[in-house]
C-alpha cells in the first residue's frame, strides 16, 4: 500500500535517515524522530535535509579566501569562503541543470544546530527540492571521517566528501545527500524529489568549488 507523506512526515523520515551521520549509528528509516526541515516552499523550517549536529544555533565560520563558492566560484584546491547569504552559494539555473528541478528563489533557514551556521532551501514543490546546510568546519569535519553504513566516498570534492541516497517508505521519492568538508566549513547538501540520486548531488556540490 502507497504512504501519502505530510510534510511534518517527510520531515520526521528525513531526520531519522540522517541519525548515523551524527551519532554513527545505522540510519534508521522511520517517520517518527521528531521536527526537522522539509521541502515546503512555506515553511523554511521544514525542508528535505538530514541534520549533521545537535543543539542550537551558531555565528558563522571564518573565511580562509576571498573566493565565494558560487557555481563555478574557484579553482580546483582553494578553499572555499562562505557568503554572507547562504542561499548565494547556488543557483536556480544550477540547480535545475544539475537536478532537472524547477525551483524558486532560494529561501535561508535560521541555524537549529549548535553547530549550525544556517541553509537554503529552493522548493519545486511540497515534497520536492534542494537544501543546503551549513556546518562550522571542525566539528563537521571529525564526524565526517568516521565510516558509517551507506555512505560512500566522493574524491575530488573539498577535503571530504560521502554521499547516500535512500527511498522514502512507501512512496516514489527519494532522498541524496552528499557532506562535504570544503575546509572553512562543513555543508550538507539534500536533492529530494522523485529522481533524486547521487549523481545530482555531487553536481551540485562542484558547482559551490
Amino acid at each position: 500500500m502507497s504512504r501519502t507523506w505530510t510534510i511534518t512526515g517527510l520531515a520526521s523520515f528525513v531526520l531519522a535517515f540522517a541519525a548515523c551521520t551524527s551519532s554513527g549509528g545505522t540510519a534508521s528509516l522511520s517517520a517518527s524522530a521528531g521536527p526537522v526541515a522539509s521541502a515546503a516552499p512555506s515553511n523554511a523550517a521544514a525542508s528535505p535535509t538530514a541534520a549533521a549536529s545537535n543543539g542550537g544555533g551558531s555565528a558563522a565560520p571564518a573565511s580562509a579566501t576571498a573566493t565565494p563558492p558560487g557555481p563555478g566560484g574557484s579553482s580546483a584546491g582553494a578553499l572555499v569562503a562562505l557568503p554572507a547569504n547562504v542561499c548565494d552559494i547556488l543557483d536556480p539555473a544550477t540547480i535545475a541543470s544539475a537536478t532537472g528541478l524547477q525551483v524558486g528563489t532560494g529561501k535561508q533557514i535560521a541555524a537549529e544546530q549548535n553547530d549550525e551556521v544556517g541553509g537554503c532551501l529552493w522548493s519545486a514543490s511540497t515534497t520536492e527540492g534542494v537544501q543546503v546546510t551549513v556546518y562550522q568546519e571542525e566539528p563537521f569535519a571529525t564526524r565526517l571521517r568516521i565510516a558509517r553504513p551507506g555512505f560512500d566516498a566522493v574524491p575530488g570534492i573539498g577535503l571530504l566528501a560521502k554521499d547516500t541516497a535512500t527511498a522514502l517508505p512507501g512512496t516514489k521519492t527519494k532522498v541524496a545527500t552528499l557532506s562535504t568538508d570544503m575546509g572553512t566549513f562543513g555543508v550538507l547538501i539534500t536533492v529530494t524529489s522523485l529522481a533524486a540520486t547521487k549523481d545530482q548531488v555531487v553536481l551540485l556540490a562542484k558547482a559551490l568549488q
